[in-house]
């Protein structure tokens, strides 16, 4: 006699497990049904992301970005519509760590930020961390995003891709052997072929286009080890011009990273070694009636292990360094007919990091972690020295409700400024300097994860406070950059700050019809002396968020869904006036960042039909709709320095449909 009990996921094969138990019994099978949810909840603060889970969500133009998905999480704020930036809980996007295998990457930004850099089929998963970092978390004041390339197939041979209308991407998945597995995707853009008539910025017409490459071998030449090699690739061309034109411009951006990641597990513990080489550089020219070139770069090389070791069943203990040379020039500009000229030359530092975190298991209710991170940060003119302590407690009410609360310092060494906003990469990173020390925060929050009628719901909430210091803002604008006398280092000043606020989400686990609410509630508040004796709003602060995300399954072959988006506008400094004197143009603005952009609403839709799916073959439509009501969110505002007027700026403003073809082979 036997009893079988099998338990199964209901989705997707990647969720599928299969567990068998036998015992000599009368017989009986039963059988019931274990779904894990789209995003797996650590701690309020922490969310894995099963990439392959996302194709089960509304794709986004045909496509299931990975960082769209992060948009629209609770604590994860978006500058405007055109940007896919991860500003999180108020910090800049610049302040968040992005990684690749745990290599850094600067600008993964396409479309003017409606695309992200990343093809999905080539990813395996994605972890963000809002606040509860370790000792091991990197010099960033914000969150992290990690993101982990496939290493492991199981077939000799398939080929996954996506053939749509804005873009199409492939992706191929070779076993080299028992020991090795390659990877390889690409993607290339034909946007204008039929929306270019839709982007418009004001009256420019832009012709735009994007690749990427994305290349992994993985390596397992024992049980306990692996050896990744990754590298990515992508470049951005864009051409703006009025016609017959005033005006012809080009921005061509390029963004790469190339990693050796090796983890092997030992008797005790595991350790994590990267190198890496990342970079990112901007190249600028305006011709015409004003001839403009600009540049701007940043790489990094560098280092980072991590060891883990459990010292007993209750005490586990990760420690490490990394060591990060980084190459920048912050700014070169040049004009032929106006005399901003700036000329900064390559700038070189050395950034040394040490650290070391204990977790203790007090019982089953009650953990904590103590951490320490220090470094040092050497460039021509100084050396900056660090140290930065970090809490985090997690303390578990009973098995479906816990609360976590943390307390840390972190210090980031390297600064981003931008000239002008709208999407567009048009701003340059710096290092810390006599002139601007490094940036430093004191982050603190509570949280709270709770899980419901057996994991059916589950609901997270997260109190925030981040007391900042020497943060930089860009007090010029548009008008003041094309004066003779500007110089953009005056412009640069820097000050204190407050991010504060309450994230929420709703998520709905099971069912035909999945998804989640999110809402965050939250102030990114600054006072800068040479701009106000007040504080005033972040450029890049959103204080209400609201994104609706629903899936509903209608059978094996339909899968339909939608994404709903309200948020505050973003503040903007409004010019009073504007005239000429002696040549010149002299503007009056009013106070800064003292005025919103209109109210940002959204609906999406997106619709899935499995035309084949048998043997590892699929293939598949999908139908999506981006802005289906049309409304015309204003991006940004643009000066007209010959109306002295300001112009909203909508760069998509109408129903944009998208088709595209997904297979499998």
């Amino acid at each position: 006699m036997s009893i079988s009990i099998c338990l199964s996921a209901q989705d997707t094969d990647a969720d599928s497990i299969l567990y068998i138990l036998t015992k000599e019994l009368d017989e009986v099978v039963i059988t019931e049904r274990r779904i894990k949810p789209i995003l797996e909840s650590e701690s309020s603060s922490q969310i894995s992301i099963n990439i392959k889970e996302l194709e089960s969500l509304p794709k986004f133009m045909g496509q299931s970005d990975p960082l769209r998905y992060l948009q629209t999480i609770a604590g994860v704020q978006t500058n405007n519509e055109s940007t896919s930036g991860i500003y999180i809980q108020g910090c800049d996007d610049s302040q968040t760590q992005l990684t690749i295998n745990g290599a850094p990457i600067y600008y993964p930004n396409h479309l003017l930020g409606l695309f992200s850099g990343f093809i999905p089929s080539h990813f395996e998963s994605m972890k963000l961390v809002k606040s509860t970092h370790d000792a091991t978390f990197i010099n960033r004041l914000g969150g992290s995003v990690e993101l982990q390339t496939l290493t492991k197939t199981n077939e000799k041979f398939t080929m996954d891709g996506n053939i749509g209308l804005i873009s199409s991407d492939v992706t191929m998945k070779i076993a080299c052997g028992p020991k090795s597995d390659l990877f390889l995707s690409a993607r290339g853009s034909y946007i204008n072929f039929l929306y270019g008539k839709y982007l418009n910025i004001g009256e420019v017409k832009p012709i735009y286009n994007f690749q990427d490459v994305n290349l992994t071998y993985a390596i397992h030449p024992t049980i306990n080890d692996d050896i990744v090699i990754s590298s990515y690739w992508g470049n951005d061309k864009l051409s703006i011009g009025y016609g017959v034109s005033e005006l012809d411009g080009r921005i061509n951006w390029q963004n790469s990273v190339t990693s050796i990641y090796w983890k092997r597990i030992l008797p005790k513990g595991n350790f994590r070694t990267t190198l890496f080489c990342s970079g990112f550089n901007n190249k600028i020219s305006v011709d015409r009636e004003i001839g403009v070139k600009g540049f701007s770069d940043i790489g990094s090389l560098g280092v980072k292990h991590i060891q883990n070791k459990k010292l007993s069943d209750k005490i586990d203990l990760d420690f490490g360094g990394n060591y990060i040379y980084h190459f920048i020039t912050p700014l070169w500009f040049k004009s032929e007919d106006l005399s901003n000229n700036f000329h900064d030359y390559l700038t070189h530092s050395h950034e040394i990091e040490g650290f070391t975190d204990v977790k203790y298991q007090v019982n089953q209710i009650f953990s904590y972690s103590i951490g320490l991170h220090g470094g040092s940060f050497i460039t021509n003119d100084k050396i900056f020295f660090n140290i930065d302590p970090r809490i985090n407690a997690h303390f578990n009410i009973n098995e479906y409700h816990s609360l976590n609360a943390h307390i840390g310092t972190y210090t980031q060494n390297l600064h981003r400024i931008a000239l002008v906003d709208g999407g567009l990469p048009i701003n340059f990173w710096m290092p810390s300097s006599q002139l601007f020390p490094s940036e430093r925060a004191i982050s603190s929050s509570i949280g709270y994860i709770g899980h419901f009628y057996q994991n059916y719901m589950t609901v997270t909430t997260e109190i925030y406070y981040k007391r900042l210091f020497n943060m930089l803002e860009n007090s010029s604008n548009i008008i003041q950059l094309a004066t003779n006398n500007f110089e953009y280092m005056e412009s640069i000043v820097s000050g204190v700050g407050n991010n504060y606020g309450i994230d929420m989400m709703l998520q709905k686990n099971k069912g035909k019809v999945r998804g989640y609410i999110s809402y965050s509630l939250g102030w990114a508040q600054r006072k800068i002396a040479e701009i106000s004796e007040t504080y005033f709003p972040a450029s890049y602060e959103r204080r209400h968020n609201l994104v609706i995300v629903g899936n509903y399954m209608i059978n094996k072959s339909w899968n339909i869904g939608g994404t709903f988006t309200l948020a505050s506008g973003t503040p903007y400094t409004a010019p009073k006036y504007a005239y000429i004197l002696n040549q010149q143009i002299v503007a009056e603005f009013g106070e800064f960042n003292a005025a919103n952009l209109p109210l940002t609403h959204r609906l999406d839709l997106s619709c899935d039909y499995t035309i084949l799916k048998i043997n590892g073959y699929q293939l598949g439509v999908n139908l999506s709709l981006y802005n289906v009501y049309a409304h015309k969110n204003v991006q940004f505002i643009r000066y007209s320095t010959q109306k002295f007027s300001v112009i909203p700026i909508s760069l998509l403003g109408t129903i944009i449909p998208s088709l595209s073809i997904f297979f499998k082979i």
